[in-house]
């Protein structure tokens, strides 16, 4: 089920264009995707493939600004996030990144559901331990540790980082001073997962 699931999102595109979907998207890793993986190495963006995740935040992002147009309850609204969250789960290799992004979406809008409130921080490691409790040989993985080091070099050092260079941050700031804070956190984010 899962194979033709995918098969259908990416029957539109062809050759290097799907190999490189279905890695990113999906996972998967099949024989064209050795030459492919040499040009993100060699680009010097091999890192993005390990620390893969952020694309299930994005398509979730993408599916909350459309519910948000419907005329949904609150909690059938979160329901239906965390449907769709456990589906991208079913149809992308649950590799640990994938599962890490995924219990910390999943997690969050049950909180949300109660209203309690929680730190991104106490997210991830909600996340690292549901995976290791479930797969305790996952420890030793790179793409596990990779992933848990990146995202808590980002919930931890951006902040301070930011707030050392521009200061705290200022609502009523002029569009000029909040496009550089801006443009600042993004160089700061990749600075930190770098």
């Amino acid at each position: 089920a899962r194979e033709s699931i995918q098969q259908k999102l990416l029957v539109h595109l062809k050759g290097e264009q799907k190999t490189l979907a279905s890695a990113l998207f999906f996972g998967t890793r099949d024989r064209g995707w050795d030459k492919i993986s040499k040009t993100f190495r060699h680009a010097g963006m091999s890192h993005i493939l390990a620390i893969s995740g952020m694309h299930v935040a994005i398509v979730i992002m993408f599916v909350c600004l459309v519910l948000k147009k419907l005329p949904l309850f609150r909690s059938l609204l979160i329901l239906i996030i965390i449907l769709f969250a456990l589906f991208l789960l079913n149809i992308i290799e649950p590799r640990a990144p994938v599962t890490r992004a995924v219990i910390m979406i999943v997690v969050f809008m049950a909180l949300k559901i109660t209203r309690i409130r929680c730190n991104s921080i106490s997210l991830l490691s909600v996340a690292a331990v549901i995976i290791l409790l479930n797969k305790p040989n996952d420890a030793g993985s790179i793409g596990f540790q990779l992933s848990f080091i990146v995202v808590a070099s980002i919930l931890i050092l951006l902040p301070q980082i930011v707030w050392r260079v521009l200061g705290p941050d200022d609502v009523d700031a002029p569009t000029e001073v909040m496009a550089r804070r801006w443009m600042f956190s993004i160089l700061a984010t990749g600075l930190c997962a770098w």
